[in-house]
């Protein structure tokens, strides 16, 4: 094997080691996101008082 095709080869062995530690820690992050309770946003947060605030003013 040339030096250049070894090369290939290790990079590839490489690449393909970092992609399933990509996708194992994003498998983990997922299940960890589904394990939290799911969060109540206010209506403040929402920006539904800014949304009330011009929907209700009088046009003359």
């Amino acid at each position: 094997m040339t030096e250049d095709k070894a090369y290939k080869v290790h990079f590839q062995y490489i690449f393909n080691v970092f992609c399933k530690i990509v996708i194992h820690y994003a498998v983990i992050d997922r299940i960890l996101k589904l394990r939290q309770p799911q969060r109540v946003i206010g209506v403040q947060t929402a920006g539904f008082t800014a949304f009330c605030r011009f929907s209700f003013v009088k046009l003359t």
